[in-house]
């Protein structure tokens, strides 16, 4: 199945739905065909296509509850091919785990430091917050659904997907533990890979360093070599953002093509 294949689920929910509150196969549609016109939303400073993406969803049984991983197909085509090739192979075929038998969530994760350090974080200001507005001004879904979709259609974001399930097994403190996750936003910037955690309401990045460095492990593991036993989590570059500001580390990410390990 490619990326631009018409099995896809559309649906608009205030919340995750319990697995008990709709079954698989009786899903509604977001908007009926009398309103498909008004999908393509275009005001000053901000272009919103919601006709061009499109989603898959998964069950966490941990929590009960249905994640939404929206993806922009062209902007997912711009991403490195080890990237695509995760994506495609796995997100999209719906190849993931059970998170049901996999206790471990990544916010939970006590972890290891981070390769990166408190005064590593800096203010960026190369991201489009007019998205987040948009959202919360006219959407009437949860905070996090609202945004990350929006953002992901945002034709002038770089946010390819939203809700990215990962998995794998990863230093945690003195032992290796299998973990789990949904990696709130992966941007592709300039041909790199770059994991982003919404945080609303925190302005102290630092405070969220080890969630998101188990994301970019965890990531890094999808993404490294058929045959390798080493992930390249430097590779990818991570940020945290809420409805105002956007924090990055400074050291740069290295090409996910190139003929490293």
């Amino acid at each position: 199945m490619t990326l631009d294949s018409p099995h896809t689920i559309i649906f608009q929910s205030s919340s995750p739905l319990k697995r008990s509150e709709k079954d698989e196969g009786s899903l509604p549609l977001e908007e009926n065909s009398s309103s498909r016109n008004r999908n393509r939303k275009e005001v000053i400073g901000l272009d919103l296509n919601f006709d061009i993406i499109k989603n898959r969803r998964f069950y966490d049984g941990r929590r009960g509850i249905w994640y939404w991983c929206w993806f922009h197909p062209e902007k997912v085509s711009k991403a490195p091919e080890r990237f695509r090739e995760f994506f495609e192979g796995r997100v999209v075929e719906r190849e993931v785990p059970d998170f049901e038998e996999l206790k471990n969530s990544v916010t939970g994760y006590g972890g290891v430091e981070p390769a990166f350090c408190e005064d590593e974080w800096k203010y960026a200001g190369d991201f489009n917050f007019a998205p987040i507005r948009y959202a919360h001004e006219n959407m009437d879904q949860g905070r996090h659904y609202r945004v990350l979709k929006a953002l992901v259609a945002d034709e002038d974001s770089d946010v390819a997907c939203c809700e990215l399930p990962v998995w794998g097994t990863i230093e945690d403190g003195e032992e290796f533990v299998e973990h789990t996750g949904h990696i709130d936003a992966i941007e592709v910037k300039n041909g790199e890979v770059h994991v982003l955690d919404y945080k609303p309401g925190s302005d102290e990045p630092h405070d969220h360093a080890r969630q998101i460095e188990a994301y970019r492990r965890l990531l890094a593991l999808r993404l490294r070599k058929e045959g390798s036993e080493h992930p390249r989590p430097e590779s990818i570059g991570v940020g945290i953002f809420n409805d105002e500001q956007i924090w990055r580390c400074v050291f740069q990410p290295e090409d996910l093509k190139d003929d490293g390990r």
